[in-house]
């Protein structure tokens, strides 16, 4: 049976909010200066303000979805800046929540080791 497109977007926006929380959590940044946005609106997933943006200046995308158009999401996540970073998660509970960084990001976070 078909998913509907409210459980859909629910399902998205579950995936959204719970980068949300990770994010906030890991930098300990002030919630109210996080925020996940509402489905369908153009620009980032989760958008950042003030000291939050400083601490975490990336774009943030999220992807919830059994299939995946790896290389349109790709696209879809760089299109607002060069600093991005694709969150993705699959139906599937055995798979890997999975993060998706350009390679030059990737090259700073282990340098900073």
């Amino acid at each position: 049976m078909a998913m509907s497109t409210a459980s859909k977007k629910a399902k998205g926006r579950e995936w959204q909010q719970a980068i949300r929380q990770h994010i906030i959590d890991a930098l300990s940044l002030d919630p109210e200066l996080v925020v996940s946005t509402p489905m369908g609106c153009a620009g980032a997933d989760v958008v950042f303000y003030g000291d939050a943006k400083k601490a975490y200046p990336s774009e943030v995308e999220c992807k919830n979805q059994k299939a995946l158009a790896w290389w349109d999401a790709i696209k879809q996540a760089a299109s607002r800046s060069a600093d991005w970073a694709l969150f993705v998660k699959r139906d599937s509970r055995s798979d890997p929540e999975v993060v998706v960084l350009p390679l030059n990001k990737y090259l700073e976070l282990i340098k900073e080791k």
